[in-house]
């Protein structure tokens, strides 16, 4: 049985409308539109009819939603930003469904779906709080994946120059070592040998890194304190921390903040605000949510 095709013409200003309008709906019958929908005169309106008719709000549709948000998980290797995206898509979804849940658990349910490398995040975000928003959390998640791969950007550039200038002194020989690939003002045993005479500990721990420890981000200051000025990179922490209260552009005091350290001791948080570092090629950037720890030797950032 083959189809009757309908042709009718375009609607224009000389066209007799209602005319016009009594054949198309004729031909919107005759190909299946549903009389259901016929009366309905705005998109909108016609939209919540068909979901009135055919959304699936079963018990059995509402089972699996909810299943896939409460498994939901990201890996290691997914992109945060996809993996927020989805997340809000189920709860969407649950929307549609007339499944409501509560902003706090929505908070809760994404923090858990994230993987092991964001425990201490988590910790972090959540020790000492009365109560947490879904946008509060996805704020801060947005935040730190802003700033990693700013970091790590500046990291790949840092490490492409590293080895320019390696290539350069392949050749050279050391003459306080005798080793081959440095010059005596870049060995790293003589430079050891000084900060273990002076005494120095903290700042020896950040400047004196070994050619295979792990990477740390140097800021010049023209502050000449006890305390480090170099900004410690470090993934295992929720934040960026700081010591020096001086260095702060903005400052909001807060109270019964505590971080919990490595070594699982933990420092009281005085103070979140701003502070300004300068990069490696100069630029200036501005880290926001910085904690002020007084307790700390060293500037952490995340």
């Amino acid at each position: 049985m083959t189809a009757t095709r309908f042709e009718i013409e375009k609607f224009d200003s000389e066209t007799n409308f209602n005319l016009w309008q009594v054949r198309m709906m004729a031909i919107l019958i005759q190909s299946g539109l549903k009389k259901e929908v016929l009366m309905e005169k705005t998109s909108s309106a016609l939209w919540k009819r068909l979901e009135t008719l055919y959304a699936t709000k079963s018990l059995a549709n509402r089972l699996v939603l909810k299943q896939l948000l409460f498994t939901f998980r990201m890996n290691e290797c997914e992109l945060l930003r996809d993996h927020i995206s989805q997340f809000i898509t189920i709860l969407n979804d649950l929307k549609n469904v007339e499944v409501h849940i509560d902003d706090e658990d929505q908070a809760m349910l994404l923090l858990c779906s994230l993987p092991p490398s964001y425990k201490s995040f988590r910790e972090t975000l959540i020790y000492g709080r009365d109560k947490l928003s879904f946008e509060d959390v996805k704020g801060h998640l947005l935040s730190r994946d802003k700033l990693d791969n700013e970091l790590h950007l500046d990291s790949k550039t840092n490490r492409q120059a590293s080895v320019l200038v390696a290539s350069k002194k392949r050749d050279k020989r050391c003459r306080y070592c005798k080793k081959l690939g440095h010059v005596k003002a870049d060995c790293y045993k003589l430079r050891n040998k000084r900060a273990a005479e002076s005494n120095e500990e903290d700042v020896a721990g950040a400047n004196l890194a070994d050619e295979n420890g792990d990477d740390f981000l140097l800021v010049s200051t023209s502050d000449n304190t006890k305390l480090t000025s170099e900004w410690i990179l470090d993934s295992g922490c929720s934040f960026h921390m700081c010591p020096n209260r001086e260095w702060f552009s903005t400052y909001n005091s807060v109270e019964g903040g505590v971080v919990r350290m490595g070594n699982d001791s933990s420092s009281k948080v005085i103070s979140i605000g701003t502070v300004k570092i300068k990069m490696h090629d100069g630029t200036i950037r501005t880290l926001s949510d910085v904690r002020y720890i007084p307790d700390l030797r060293k500037n952490l950032i995340l």
